[in-house]
């Protein structure tokens, strides 16, 4: 049978609590689940460093395989027209490698 975990809405920025972030790390490594899912929202404000925090967050998890699915907070909220509607994933590929392993 397989394991699955499934998060959602970490929200790296501004709301992010470290040590609750820590005991849901912890908590993830204890169950060692064969699949981590992370349901979107991975930032609040799809900003690199929120990105970056949550890269960090996921290499820690010991290669542990996961999917990643990107949610509204993952996609730039100002800058409209420029970003939104005409790049509204540009900041994915630099990331790329945490989205799947």
């Amino acid at each position: 049978m397989l394991n699955l975990a499934h998060i959602s809405d970490l929200h790296f920025g501004k709301p992010y609590i470290a040590r609750l972030g820590e005991a849901l790390h912890d908590t993830i490594l204890r169950m060692s689940p064969d699949v981590l899912v992370i349901g979107g929202d991975l930032t609040q404000r799809a900003k690199p460093r929120e990105f970056q925090a949550a890269r960090h967050f996921l290499d820690r998890l010991s290669g542990m395989p996961h999917v990643v699915v990107p949610g509204n907070h993952d996609v730039p909220l100002y800058r409209v027209l420029i970003s939104r509607l005409s790049a509204v994933l540009a900041g994915y590929p630099a990331l790329v490698s945490m989205w799947c392993h």
